[in-house]
């Protein structure tokens, strides 16, 4: 239960009129206050808000912060996740597997699969330029929240000792879209720390997940590219990743 105080100095949520100016919805008086609640809240309190939220449209601006915080937590600790691929040419569980180590499981009718992610020591950056210190098995998260392209990036090791880079796009937006050209910085950078593989990830509460096809990329011009046009040597594959919301 929550409450606020409308123009107090430490309000928690505000209330904002949806794009057609009828209903009112609430959420957070600013960005930081998602983090403040998240860091203070333990991981089942927070995965039984998201529960009893989920597709509450009058919270859903609050539940997509807290989703965000929530997905961040949970990627400290070792777990498996369901996944989809939706990009790759070559989708057999062999080549798959080869590209990296991490998908135990790939059916390619479906293509469904399962993919697990280690324990990750999280790191906070604000320039893409530290992302050239990246180790295998961290967890960079970036310190303002108007960081373009990502909302976060794990550095895993992936096949034959390389390292392989997942980067994170945590929504509840069927209709996302990513940048270009802050991709390629982030990119390069981590090509330069001798990431070998870069994969972007949307991670999705579970409807959301079954849904998805394409995370849109734009140029400069805000023209989306397609598939095939995407810049193999710095991002070869686009995957989806689901969050279970159960109690």
């Amino acid at each position: 239960d929550v409450t606020f105080k409308w123009g107090a100095t430490n309000e928690i949520l505000r209330p904002v009129l949806d794009n057609d100016q009828r209903n009112t919805g609430l959420k957070f008086s600013s960005n930081r206050m998602a983090k403040v609640i998240a860091d203070k809240s333990k991981e089942r309190d927070l995965l039984r808000f998201l529960v009893n939220s989920y597709k509450n449209p009058q919270i859903s601006m609050v539940f997509g912060k807290i989703f965000e915080q929530y997905v961040h937590k949970i990627f400290k600790t070792s777990n498996n996740y369901e996944m989809k691929i939706v990009t790759m040419n070559d989708t057999s569980l062999a080549n798959v597997k080869n590209l990296d180590s991490r998908i135990l499981s790939f059916n390619n009718d479906t293509k469904l699969g399962k993919i697990s992610l280690p324990n990750l020591e999280v790191k906070i950056f604000s320039s893409e330029t530290e992302l050239v210190d990246a180790k295998v098995n961290e967890l960079w998260i970036p310190e303002s929240d108007k960081f373009p392209a990502i909302d976060s990036l794990a550095v895993v090791e992936g096949p034959n000792n390389t390292k392989d880079a997942f980067l994170f796009q945590v929504t509840c937006n069927l209709d996302h879209k990513l940048k270009l050209n802050a991709l390629e910085n982030v990119c390069n950078a981590l090509k330069a720390a001798n990431v070998s593989n870069i994969y972007m990830v949307g991670v999705m509460p579970p409807d959301e997940f079954e849904e998805a096809k394409w995370m849109n990329i734009e140029d400069k011009q805000g023209n989306a590219l397609k598939n095939n046009s995407m810049p193999a040597a710095m991002y070869p594959n686009q995957l989806f990743m689901k969050i279970k919301l159960i109690n």
